[in-house]
């Protein structure tokens, strides 16, 4: 009796030492920036479970009631983002003095949804910042293109400012099942070029929850957005909303997390479950620099097709997909390819997608990284040939070998 008492204590210490050993590889590397808008109240059980997502970013407001706010993140781990400056009525010298009280801060918000009319004085800020503190980036975002005519102009008027990271805003999902497709890969390719044309990093907005007539995004939304980010070369993506936000009518709009229990809604699980991933994933991506995407079976009008240029795969086929192709500084080809089918309501494992990929007879050798445990695996190829099953807006990443 004795014993088998004693095999059960080892057992359940063997299953605690690998429980830890896993949540430890779940951690997002410096270089990629994960976190949410519209944060939890700054306290230990509402930030612990904001990392329990695995995000490694926070945004603080600009204030005095949240002053010491960043050292309490800096205690925990993470990175902030100083909020609302412009409001707490602060000159550009005064930021800069508020950020260098703590090491935890990496930059600023100066402006949200920058249209035309907010250029003079955003970029005058944002060169103000840069001269003053270049190891901080001071980030604005954007809003789509179709809301905002100018949105090229703009971009290019802060990236002269200095502006050191894009930020892709917007939301695309609608409550009635459509999605504006078109517009988000439009606007992601504007955003991917601009960014490798300056060698600047740029972050996606993922739509999570719903807002006015965008819908509550189901898991296959979530990760087509953050595995197109992704194959595209992204170094961030930012969840919309974590923390009820109040609507002013004495209602508040639908958030990751339930108020008044802190207990993690559907959105909470799906975005923890594949950030899992990204976390997974990042060390590799972070090497890599994206050379370009394509565009595969049903796809936004405009896109870039495979056929049009063709790299070491010559060919996918697939109902819905998405192909970046990757460099590394030692020349070696890499690509994600990602299965863009998505839908309200839609699991990922119900629209999952079984893709055939041919390579060019170069490629003497195919290695996919395991999302889960980023074991590096052989892929079977059959004169030159492979099939990988993908679930709904998921993706996986492939080493090309010549030799």
């Amino acid at each position: 009796m004795f014993l088998t008492r004693k095999l059960i204590f080892c057992l359940l210490l063997v299953l605690v030492a690998a429980l830890n050993a896993g949540a430890d590889e779940w951690i997002i590397p410096d270089g990629f920036t994960v976190f949410a808008w519209s944060p939890p109240p700054f306290t230990e059980a509402h930030i612990g479970q904001y990392m329990d997502a695995h995000m490694n970013t926070i945004l603080v407001p600009t204030n005095d009631i949240d002053r010491h706010a960043p050292r309490f993140m800096a205690e925990r781990g993470l990175d902030v983002i100083l909020t609302q400056p412009e409001k707490a009525g602060l000159l550009s010298a005064e930021w800069v003095a508020r950020a260098n009280e703590y090491r935890s801060v990496k930059g600023w918000l100066v402006h949200e949804s920058v249209r035309k009319r907010h250029l003079p004085k955003v970029t005058k800020r944002i060169e103000d910042l840069r001269e003053l503190d270049p190891s901080r980036v001071p980030i604005v975002t954007l809003p789509s293109k179709d809301a905002d005519p100018q949105w090229i102009a703009s971009m290019s008027k802060l990236l002269q400012a200095g502006m050191p990271v894009l930020w892709q805003e917007g939301r695309t999902m609608m409550e009635d099942g459509l999605d504006d497709t078109e517009r988000f890969y439009k606007d992601l390719d504007i955003t991917r070029r601009a960014a490798a044309k300056l060698s600047i990093p740029f972050w996606g907005a993922v739509q999570v929850t719903a807002k006015g007539k965008y819908r509550r995004a189901s898991e296959s939304d979530i990760r087509v957005q953050v595995y197109s980010y992704l194959a595209s070369g992204g170094r961030g993506l930012c969840y919309y909303d974590y923390w009820p936000e109040s609507r002013g009518d004495g209602e508040a709009e639908p958030a990751m997390v339930e108020p008044a229990t802190r207990r993690g809604l559907y959105g909470w699980e799906m975005v923890e479950a594949v950030n899992r991933e990204v976390a997974v994933l990042a060390p590799y991506l972070l090497g890599l620099k994206c050379v370009n995407t394509y565009m595969i079976g049903d796809a936004p009008q405009g896109s870039r097709r495979l056929e049009e240029d063709v790299e070491l795969i010559l060919k996918v086929d697939a109902e819905k997909a998405m192909l970046g192709v990757f460099s590394s500084p030692k020349g070696d080809i890499w690509a994600m390819i990602v299965n863009r089918k998505h839908g309200k309501q839609r699991s990922s494992m119900t629209t999952t997608e079984t893709i055939d990929v041919s390579l060019d007879e170069k490629v003497k050798k195919a290695t996919i990284i395991d999302i889960l445990t980023g074991e590096a695996k052989s892929l079977l190829l059959d004169k030159g040939k492979f099939s990988v099953s993908l679930p709904g807006g998921t993706g996986c990443l492939i080493k090309l070998d010549l030799i």
